[in-house]
């Protein structure tokens, strides 16, 4: 199947997005120039979109975590161009909180490559915690629970500090995952874990300022922003305040043969599920209607009635959720319900793998500042106990002159009276 469209790509995306516009972009003739294109997507190039009435623009998400100058400076006049995040939680940050109005926002979720995360045939013994820009503390107080409890058997992964493919390896003998983590826009390492059918034990936040070392940064977000916004019971347990975890622990464990997190998964993020959503997309704000290619190729049927700059999504997700589960319920497997729209259900939240290049360049920024700063310190207290050391040892040497004086003084002395001494027996 082909579309009788042509799609320009002019910018790269990250790599996990990449990955699934690589495929996406198969259903599409794919052009080398804006002019020959009837749809142009673009993860973070800005155009002058009223020079091209005729073509269609998809920006975003990688044009910056909140809005900068270059996602301001739209003037979408003929109504052809929108702005994409990850997940609604995301897209309302903007709306919301920064309240931006250049481009009308969209949320689509890119999707997660199922044929390649697929569950482990290994022995299920080994436990995983994910670590990624949280308090410190908080990692080290899994580690102790874990550690009085006599499991040792758990190996950390520190965002930034490993290797893919000894990701996948570890989770392919993991019976589970404990999740500290930021805020996310999709999150696509914690939905690789559960399209690897493994269970995720999530600490969970609320707002972007829980980002370790990010408080005053995000300090006037209010959005909620949590670190899965595509979730459902099939996935595990999730949990916000460090006196939680041990009762959550055990209910988690209690269930661990009941989830199916890959079904989740596969039923909302696999390519195929996340192509119709990106479908749906264009169909939606732009009248397109996606006829496939014939032959004779037919020409891009539009819709020519003005859609209006609305913010919100396509359609709603679809979740199984049950929020009936009580101390007495631990040992208890979870009953999943019918889906459940958007009003009965508080999706967990997020913002942002899909920024990640821009997020690590600051934090990068951020701990060069912090060691230059720590550089000057050194130096500072290296010259003080230079001063010092110097200080002390003028003292030392006026010490000894005055001693050298006093003991000149007294042979003087000495001196005088054996003088004296003398003079009165030669008398």
């Amino acid at each position: 199947m082909k579309y009788a469209l042509s799609i320009f790509l002019p910018a790269t995306y990250h790599h996990k997005n990449q990955e699934f516009l690589e495929y996406y972009k198969q259903f599409f003739n794919i052009v080398d120039k804006i002019d020959d294109a009837d749809i142009v997507f673009s993860s973070n190039k800005s155009y002058s979109i009223e020079e091209y009435p005729d073509k269609k623009f998809v920006f975003g998400p990688h044009f910056s975590v909140l809005p900068n100058t270059a996602s301001k400076s739209f003037r979408n006049k003929y109504n052809n161009a929108i702005y994409i995040h990850p997940s609604k939680s995301a897209m309302n940050v903007w709306k919301n909180d920064c309240k931006y109005d250049s481009l009308p926002l969209a949320w689509v979720p890119f999707g997660v490559d199922t044929d390649i995360y697929v569950p482990g045939k290994n022995d299920k013994t080994e436990v995983i915690i994910y670590f990624k820009r949280r308090d410190p503390e908080e990692l080290a107080f899994i580690e102790k629970y874990l550690n009085k409890k006599g499991i040792k058997n758990y190996k950390v992964f520190r965002y930034g500090s490993y290797k893919e493919n000894a990701y996948i390896k570890e989770l392919n003998k993991a019976a589970y995952v404990i999740w500290v983590g930021r805020h996310e826009s999709q999150g696509f390492a914690l939905q690789e874990a559960l399209s690897m059918n493994v269970p995720v034990l999530v600490w969970n936040t609320s707002l972007m300022s829980q980002e370790y070392g990010c408080k005053d940064k995000y300090n006037d977000i209010k959005s909620p922003m949590e670190t899965i916004p595509y979730w459902d019971v099939r996935c595990g347990e999730f949990f916000y305040k460090k006196e939680d975890f041990p009762f959550y622990y055990d209910l988690f464990l209690s269930k661990l043969k009941y989830y199916k997190p890959r079904d989740f998964i596969v039923e909302n993020l696999s390519f195929d599920k996340c192509r119709q959503k990106f479908d749906n997309l264009l169909e939606h704000h732009f009248g397109i209607k996606l006829s496939t290619s014939t032959n004779q190729e037919q020409p891009v049927e539009q819709n020519d009635s003005s859609h209006e700059q609305t913010s919100e999504y396509y359609s709603e997700p679809q979740y199984h959720t049950d929020f009936s589960l009580s101390p007495e319920a631990v040992a208890e497997p979870v009953p999943l319900t019918d889906s459940q729209n958007d009003q009965d259900y508080k999706p967990a939240l997020d913002l942002d793998d899909e920024h990640e290049v821009e997020q690590e360049q600051e934090l990068e920024q951020d701990l060069e500042q912090e060691h230059e700063l720590e550089q000057e310190q050194d130096l500072e207290q290296e010259q003080e106990q230079e001063q010092e050391q110097d200080l002390e040892q003028e003292q030392e040497q006026d010490l000894e002159q005055e001693q050298e004086v006093l003991e000149e003084d007294h042979r003087e002395d000495e001196y005088l009276q054996i003088q004296d001494q003398l003079q009165i027996e030669v008398q």
